[in-house]
């Protein structure tokens, strides 16, 4: 217990010495912290819009394009070509027999893609690979996949194909991550500017409202060094405001 006390003292002591002890200094620490405090709810609701609305629009365009390059897929082993129309370089397709990928490859916008899959479009997937495909849900709603034999992150979304098999297909999370990075970019360099202009204009604002405060401090520190105790003082010093609309005009004002 004893011990614990002086840990404690100088705990608060150290805590003491943070907080501001001015009152120009608190006001305006409590300025900048609720700036900041905005600027930092207002970026987060910011950038948590814009990613939703991208990943719908993704989602959206999964659902309308992404399904065809994984289901021309299903036969490519047959000599059948890939059905690349429409669909974005980065689109992924594979198909899952029995938990396991038969075929998998992405579309890389190379003049080839329509043909039968070849080594730079195909994909090898690992054992980990195939199983978090596996676990997509048949005929569910897209979801966030990382694969570590692509790069990125990707929306990928799984369909029932004719032969029994799963038909998985994704789209990139890039671009996505890239518009939402380079907004997140640009708020923290408006918020950093703002957050400094507002400091320096609140710290001119707050110097300024509190000059009649200081007047009335000079008037109490001219007023301690009088001989109160003779009795015989002529309180000749005043608070240089009587203006009775204002807190410290009232002051003044009531001095007999």
């Amino acid at each position: 217990m004893t011990a614990a006390r002086p840990r404690t003292a100088r705990l608060r002591a150290r805590a003491g010495r943070l907080v501001p002890r001015t009152l120009r200094a608190r006001l305006i620490a409590g300025l900048l912290v609720l700036l900041v405090v905005t600027c930092a709810a207002v970026g987060f609701a910011t950038t948590a819009a814009l990613r939703h609305f991208l990943v719908d629009r993704l989602d959206q365009q999964l659902a309308d394009t992404g399904g065809r390059y994984a289901a021309s897929l299903e036969h490519a082993d047959r000599g059948g070509a890939t059905d690349t129309r429409a669909q974005t370089p980065g689109t992924f397709g594979a198909r899952l027999l029995d938990g396991r990928a038969t075929a998998a490859g992405v579309v890389d916008g190379d003049a080839d893609d329509a043909d039968r899959p070849n080594a730079d479009d195909t994909v090898d997937l690992s054992a980990a690979d195939q199983r978090a495909l596996a676990a997509l849900p048949v005929g569910g709603p897209a979801r966030t996949v990382r694969l570590p034999a692509l790069e990125g992150p990707y929306r990928m979304q799984a369909v029932a194909g004719r032969d029994g098999d799963v038909l998985v297909s994704g789209l990139p999370l890039h671009q996505v991550e890239d518009t939402v990075d380079r907004l997140t970019t640009l708020e923290l360099t408006v918020f950093a500017v703002a957050v400094t202009a507002a400091g320096v204009a609140g710290a001119l604002w707050v110097r300024w409202s509190l000059r009649p405060l200081e007047r009335v401090a000079g008037t109490a520190e001219r007023v301690s060094t009088l001989p109160l105790a003779s009795g015989a003082v002529d309180l000749s010093v005043r608070v240089p405001d009587d203006d009775p609309a204002t807190e410290v005009g009232r002051v003044g004002a009531a001095q007999i």
